[in-house]
């Protein structure tokens, strides 16, 4: 998993590709997402992302996902969490920062937006 761009209001880069997503299914053909991304953001300084979330669809829904085929996002649920680890004091805000993540499926892949808990 990786590769990609982000951007926000306060900072804006690429994902690494070092990336890693474990999903594991519940057995009634929901998923749970955890996953671990480096972002590097376009002043050079690398920050640790950690999720963990939930997936669910219909059956025919989540084998086009893994086939990583365009879905419309409103035939399934993808929410999750989202924390942020960072050593530099520029972005040493992100350290304190929950946020509330929905994703859906491109052509390109998964896109997903972050919103940040206040």
């Amino acid at each position: 998993m990786g590769g990609g761009r982000f951007e926000g209001p306060d900072l804006k880069g690429s994902v690494m590709p070092d990336g890693s997503d474990w999903m594991s299914g519940r057995g009634n053909g929901s998923v749970v997402m955890n996953g671990r991304l480096s972002l590097r953001t376009d002043d050079g300084h690398v920050i640790a992302m950690r999720y963990r979330g939930a997936m669910d669809g219909a059956p025919d829904v989540l084998a086009r996902h893994a086939r990583g085929e365009p879905i419309d996002e409103s035939e399934y649920y993808l929410r999750f969490v989202t924390y942020f680890e960072t050593t530099l004091y520029k972005y040493g805000w992100l350290n304190h920062l929950v946020g509330v993540g929905v994703g859906h499926r491109e052509a390109a892949g998964t896109v997903y937006d972050i919103y940040q808990v206040l």
